[in-house]
């Protein structure tokens, strides 16, 4: 298993403040001013590892099936990243 050092939640905050996230939607997922927040892990085939992200995701859309609709930041520390996410 890999040990990473997590961020916290203010810190996810700001790296989608600035563009560094995941969406799997087109065009990208816009949040809103009213968001919620979760911690998930998705699984990454080529290191065969669970990577934990921070989802932001409106509020309205709490009671809609797709767990992949949102903004996914990685919540792990950046230096165990290689190519961080980005929006911009």
């Amino acid at each position: 298993y890999a040990q990473f050092t997590s961020i916290d939640m203010e810190e996810a905050v700001t790296l989608l403040e600035d563009g560094h996230y995941l969406t799997f939607e087109k065009p990208v997922y816009q949040l809103d001013a009213d968001y919620d927040l979760e911690l998930i892990y998705l699984y990454d085939k080529e290191s065969d590892l669970a990577i934990p992200y921070y989802r932001f995701y409106n509020k309205e859309d709490a009671n809609i099936s797709e767990s992949f609709r949102g903004c996914f930041v990685p919540a792990i520390s950046k230096e165990y990243i290689t190519n961080m996410p980005s929006q911009k």
